[in-house]
């Protein structure tokens, strides 16, 4: 298992992380919820079990909610390091990158997968 953590500007209600590892190949489930923004906002989830090496990668939405826009699809992105971003397509089909998405009692459910470097 893995813990999914927030950053200073949001707390977590819950947070439930598992994985499998098969040689370089991470695969990543994960559900939480916001309890609440602290300060500013956020679209980020911290803490994967290894590091997104040398690869980044996209994984896919199960279930979200009560987030701070409503878009037709939520995209969960893995860059070079041990956090997921998570960026938004909306109605019109266009890619929203680096927006603050989760608001209080924000719930995201998805999964990715990702190569590491070990």
């Amino acid at each position: 298992t893995w813990t999914p953590a927030s950053n200073s500007n949001a707390t977590l209600s819950s947070a439930i992380g598992s994985y499998t590892k098969i040689g370089r190949l991470v695969f990543v489930y994960f559900n939480f919820q916001v309890n609440q923004i602290n300060s500013g906002s956020t679209s980020t989830i911290y803490g994967l079990p290894f590091t997104c090496s040398p690869n980044q990668a996209f994984g896919q939405h199960g279930y979200y909610v009560n987030l701070t826009l409503t878009p037709r699809s939520l995209v969960p992105y893995a860059g070079n390091g041990t956090n997921i971003m998570f960026h938004a397509i909306n109605n019109s089909d266009n890619f929203i990158l680096n927006t603050d998405l989760f608001g209080n009692s924000s719930r995201v459910d998805g999964s990715i997968i990702y190569q590491t470097s070990s």
